[in-house]
């Protein structure tokens, strides 16, 4: 029937019992695969990071260094990915994988925003780039504003957006190979180039470094 032409989706890295089932994988950045990649995009499928874990790349959560949303969409350029998936931006409620499913959250004032038995599965933000305008389950935080409030992880990642957009116009100008160049001197180790031991992501914190490089950028599409 005429819902076979709809793209079938799942979190879950590229298994070989699934292949021709699936048209875009949600590969974990733990297990996000440039050959495995490779191979999907050539039996005309994708894959998309799903969720973030360091040091493979930032994390989502409001624990992060404040920088850590910007490097999102240049990890994304620099590795040739088409989307990176987010499982959620305004969870709010309680989920059926959590302590209390259906619950109201006060996202406003408790942190813990994704709680399990498990502490290691329990994240502070997580699912929450955005938060309620107007709150009339907690009518003590309602802002009053008409619409949902962007978090400062947002904001981020538009800035990381738009430096992307600097590298495009910077390559449509014939400098591809130094937008390469700045985008390895700030991301000398990403997703399958980090060593499987771990360690600190090799990032820099400082948002200045990223400015100075956009200021580059902006240089270069000048010329």
């Amino acid at each position: 029937g005429p819902g076979s032409a709809l793209p079938v989706f799942v979190t879950e890295r590229v298994t070989d019992e699934l292949i021709g089932y699936v048209d875009i994988w949600g590969s974990p950045t733990q297990s996000y695969s440039q050959v495995t990649t490779a191979e999907a995009r050539a039996r005309g499928e994708d894959v998309w990071p799903y969720a973030a874990y360091r040091p493979k790349s930032p994390g989502d959560v409001i624990d992060e260094w404040g920088i850590a949303f910007r490097l999102k969409p240049w990890i994304a350029h620099k590795c040739d990915i088409s989307r990176w998936f987010t499982w959620e931006s305004t969870h709010w409620i309680g989920n059926s994988n959590e302590l209390d499913p259906g619950g109201a959250k006060n996202v406003w004032v408790e942190p813990k925003t994704f709680e399990t038995t498990s502490e290691s599965s329990c994240g502070n933000g997580d699912g929450t780039l955005f938060y309620p305008g107007e709150d009339y389950v907690f009518p003590e935080e309602n802002r009053e504003f008409p619409g949902p409030i962007a978090s400062y992880r947002m904001k981020m990642y538009r800035r990381g957006a738009q430096d992307v957009e600097y590298m495009w116009l910077a390559e449509q100008k014939g400098h591809g190979d130094e937008v390469g160049r700045l985008l390895r001197e700030r991301l000398p180790a990403t997703l399958w180039e980090v060593d499987p031991k771990g360690g600190q992501p090799s990032w820099s914190n400082s948002n200045a470094v990223y400015e100075k490089v956009r200021r580059r950028l902006a240089d270069l599409i000048a010329r």
